[in-house]
């Protein structure tokens, strides 16, 4: 259990590179832009205690897409997949260690999200029942894990066919934003049978649901499913393969 925790508390820290502080002062200049711009024109968000929207949350979408697809594919990229796969623990426990401390960490935002909108109501002189905060901040916090974990789960199951993490990121900003602006295009002009296969994709159902923090109890198990399966795909694939 301690060597489980230790690989934890490491994976979280080599995620502190220098481009997670590059995002986290981007992420916090949007963050301020997309709050003033949203208040000064008396726009609506679909999530009232939301700090992130706009820039901000694309921003972080982008963000996760990297994280999903560098978890696994940095060990293959830089050559210490070996190393890292050779240790005390399966292959299956480090992926599944590594998964766990990658969520917890992108969970987090969701958090942080709900504070920094819910600071903002104050200074703005607008007051939520602790019911609502409490409501609201488990919703959303939903929303980040089931997000995430549809992107990890593609992460992991591109790396295990290419071992290489630049294909991995090259497939989840296809899938997770040029397909979903795509289907934007098609589900908002279209009226085909293609309009229902894009609206139950599981890359347009996560992404449009992250867009405005909301997925129904469907949408939840659909997502769950489809992660739970391609993880378990690309987790027997990595077994099986040699390391390079």
């Amino acid at each position: 259990m301690t060597g489980m925790f230790s690989i934890s508390r490491m994976e979280i820290k080599k995620i502190f590179d220098t481009l997670t502080y590059v995002f986290l002062i981007i992420l916090f200049i949007a963050t301020i832009i997309d709050n003033v711009l949203y208040y000064q024109m008396n726009l609506s968000k679909s999530v009232e205690l939301s700090g992130n929207i706009g820039i901000s949350l694309f921003i972080i979408q982008i963000y996760f897409i990297y994280l999903g697809s560098n978890m696994i594919g940095s060990e293959f990229s830089f050559g210490t997949s070996k190393m890292v796969f050779s240790s005390m623990f399966s292959r299956s426990q480090i992926i599944h260690i590594k998964s766990v401390s990658f969520l917890f960490y992108t969970s987090l935002y969701g958090i942080f999200n709900i504070l920094i909108g819910l600071t903002v109501q104050l200074i703005i002189g607008k007051h939520f029942s602790s019911m609502e905060i409490l409501s609201t901040l488990f919703s959303v916090w939903i929303v980040y894990i089931v997000y995430f974990a549809s992107i990890l789960s593609v992460g992991i199951f591109t790396i295990s066919i290419t071992f290489n993490r630049v294909y991995s990121l090259i497939t989840g900003y296809v899938l997770y934003i040029f397909l979903y602006n795509i289907g934007i295009q098609i589900v908002e002009r279209d009226d085909s049978w293609m309009k229902t296969i894009m609206e139950n994709t599981p890359f347009y159902i996560a992404s449009d649901g992250f867009s405005t923090l909301y997925y129904n109890i469907d949408d939840i198990i659909y997502l769950s499913f489809f992660s739970v399966v391609i993880y378990i795909i690309g987790l027997y694939i990595i077994k099986k393969r040699d390391l390079k």
